[in-house]
């Protein structure tokens, strides 16, 4: 399902989105069988081929931990996952949004020096529906990589692709904050930070700032 227009984005946590025509704002319904740990996955499969679509592009497009997409540590687009339970996932949507042809000025005021769009890095406008295509292709193949049970190098190609670990970063959770260095991604999408003291935290969800 692809929208031209989208009026209330929504990321993680029920932030709202900024979305835009010169975007591309699109859902995935998949309907995989598969057991609630393997969620994590799905969304690298995801952050693997928008990545991918955009550095078809010759840019060097990034992941954060753990479902946003940036160019030059400014955000590109992002990634949500919803799905439907009855003891293993029976259904799953996978949001997709990222800026194309947005210009630095058409941004909201408070995400100016935060967010950028394909076309500000590239200093020209792309096909909008190309960029789709170039997306949908990408996600196929590697959405057949995940049916098919190859789970190591789908974990190795988001590592690579992974613009967080090595970096100091805050981690905020329901009802902690962590300061850390993020020295890897566990099996099941969870971050692993180093603290100061030496020990190891695996953080499963949060926002995540880099420092």
């Amino acid at each position: 399902m692809i929208a031209e227009q989208q009026t209330r984005g929504r990321g993680r946590y029920d932030h709202l989105w900024f979305s835009s025509d010169k975007g591309v704002q699109l859902s995935i319904i998949l309907r995989p069988h598969i057991n609630a740990a393997r969620i994590a996955k799905l969304v690298m499969v995801a952050g693997i081929a928008a990545s991918r679509a955009i550095s078809s592009y010759g840019l060097n497009a990034q992941i954060k931990w753990s479902n946003d997409l940036l160019i030059n540590e400014k955000k590109v687009g992002g990634i949500l996952t919803e799905v439907e339970m009855d003891g293993e996932v029976e259904g799953c949507v996978v949001g997709i949004g990222i800026n194309i042809n947005v210009s630095r000025d058409e941004f909201p005021e408070e995400i100016k020096d935060f967010a950028t769009s394909i076309s500000e890095e590239l200093g020209k406008t792309i096909s909008q529906e190309e960029f789709t295509c170039r997306l949908l292709n990408e996600f196929e193949v590697i959405y057949n990589r995940f049916r098919a049970e190859a789970y190591e190098e789908i974990m190795e190609e988001w590592r690579d692709r992974c613009a967080t670990i090595g970096r100091l970063v805050r981690i905020r959770t329901v009802g902690n904050t962590f300061e850390g260095e993020a020295v890897g991604v566990d099996r099941d999408g969870s971050l692993i930070l180093e603290l100061p003291n030496g020990s190891l935290v695996k953080v499963v969800s949060g926002e995540c700032t880099h420092l």
